[in-house]
């Protein structure tokens, strides 16, 4: 990580005069098929010396992040590490007391406190605080300000910089920003990509698994339809053809009455125990990638009490 910039700045107790969230332009991500080439490719921009590019990665890992499991076990980390019990001391040793009960209850600084869970899951992480317009405070209340995190696609933290488009090459300095250090906030280690890097080969394998599996629904849950005519006699294959429409929605096909149609067979069971053996191996890797074990809701003999 970059040291900070050791100049006096006259911003520290100011207000944010940066704002760099508010320039960035926003953008649609392409909702494409995404593969083992297009993770390798964006991990080779991420990590160019000369020109990084952090786009291709963090849009792909948004994609990613629509898996549900992978989902479910940020989310249980996450809930259990806000929900546990913290002490603000003060330089003496002693906890103290009135500060300590003020930010337990407070939400912006459980927001704060999921940021930093966030780069290490996700990889470096930049958020920007801003003052709350026109608060009233009473006495001894503590203000609420604003947590906007800097779109990932748009910082490149090798060269220190915020892009207001993700594909432009030159951007703001803001590591020797006055506001640096006081309304932006950075979290994690530069060049660090996350945990949810190791987490995308096994999600692609899954989605391959589960596509896979569904096709194999298709083919044997409504299993095409076959008739045998005379294909020679245009009149029966006329009547063919009508009654194999008028039948359903399966697909089928009409053969001559010489002709025979088998299932290839390659001795695996067509139940879908190879589909669901990839999928559970992926699932078990990111268990164990997140939360360190498989934990109970993750097996099929498992209890709430593992």
């Amino acid at each position: 990580m970059k040291k900070k910039n050791t100049k006096s700045h006259t911003n520290k107790a100011g207000t944010n005069s940066l704002q760099p969230t508010r320039n960035i332009v926003p953008k649609a991500i392409a909702r494409t098929r995404s593969d083992v080439l297009v993770w390798k490719n964006a991990l080779s921009n991420a990590e160019n010396i000369d020109y990084p590019k952090m786009f291709p990665y963090y849009n792909l890992v948004k994609d990613m992040s629509l898996d549900a499991h992978l989902t479910s076990q940020i989310q249980n980390r996450k809930l259990k590490t806000v929900s546990a019990d913290f002490v603000i001391k003060k330089a003496s040793g002693e906890t103290h007391e009135e500060l300590t009960d003020k930010l337990q209850k407070s939400v912006w600084f459980n927001t704060i406190i999921e940021h930093i869970l966030d780069s290490i899951y996700m990889g470096y992480t930049l958020i920007e605080l801003n003052r709350k317009e026109n608060e009233e405070l009473s006495a001894g209340d503590l203000p609420t300000p604003l947590i906007t995190l800097v779109p990932r696609q748009n910082v490149i933290p090798q060269k220190g910089i915020i892009l207001k488009d993700y594909t432009d090459e030159k951007g703001l300095d803001y590591i020797n920003a006055p506001e640096y250090g006081t309304w932006l906030l950075d979290f994690g280690t530069v060049g660090d990509l996350g945990l949810i890097n190791k987490a995308i080969p096994h999600i692609l394998f899954s989605r391959f698994a589960q596509s896979c599996w569904s096709e194999l629904c298709e083919i044997y849950g409504i299993p095409p339809r076959v008739m045998k005519t005379n294909t020679r006699d245009r009149a029966a294959l006329n009547r063919a053809e009508k009654m194999m429409t008028d039948m359903g929605a399966a697909a089928w096909f009409i053969i001559d009455e010489s002709e025979t149609f088998e299932w290839a067979s390659n001795g695996v069971p067509s139940t879908g125990e190879v589909y669901n053996g990839l999928i559970k191996l992926c699932r078990d890797n990111i268990s164990l990638l997140i939360s360190g074990a498989i934990i109970g809701q993750d097996t099929k003999y498992g209890s709430k009490g593992k």
